[in-house]
């Protein structure tokens, strides 16, 4: 008898922990991101950077021919993925400080493709690993210490959460 109870026992926790282990249900319609790495590679300017993301309605990317408006190339949702650039200056951040010698701002906007999965379940999850060269301001007076904000926005145009990479020193 006792031992029906402890096999009876392991079965219900069996269960109850495969249950606890299962997919978790997807509603949210707004994509949500989260910093997973930041890579500097040694002797260049380029740095890789790395997010997850989760998308319950499995909306993210444009087409090449998405744009028309809102998508169009001079409007706000012509990319989908908005990485910003700070330096740290006297204590203080400052977003995109880059004008001279050229009247340009430091960013790196994407266009990322059209990704949605067939069949009935739509949400997706996984990572985005994007290229940024150079990944620092290399106009005087540049900055040692730099970060990231990043926006992913889906084709529902809903932005994520804004994420901020760790601070970043700068190894040229």
């Amino acid at each position: 008898m006792r031992q029906f109870s402890k096999i009876r026992f392991l079965l219900f926790a069996t269960i109850l922990l495969a249950a606890s282990c299962g997919r978790q249900k997807c509603d949210d319609k707004v994509p949500t991101i989260a910093f997973v790495d930041f890579e500097q590679y040694t002797d260049s300017s380029l740095a890789k950077l790395i997010i997850y993301f989760q998308d319950c309605d499995g909306d993210i990317g444009l087409e090449d021919s998405d744009t028309l408006d809102p998508y169009n190339i001079e409007g706000k949702y012509y990319n989908n993925m908005l990485v910003d650039y700070f330096e740290l200056h006297n204590g203080v951040w400052e977003k995109n400080p880059v004008k001279i010698p050229i009247e340009d701002t430091t960013y790196f906007y994407y266009r990322l493709p059209v990704i949605t999965p067939s069949g009935q379940n739509k949400a997706l999850e996984g990572e985005i690993e994007v290229k940024l060269e150079p990944y620092y301001n290399p106009f005087p007076p540049a900055a040692d210490t730099i970060k990231y904000e990043v926006t992913l926005v889906d084709r529902a145009l809903n932005e994520s959460n804004k994420i901020t990479t760790p601070v970043i020193l700068v190894q040229n």
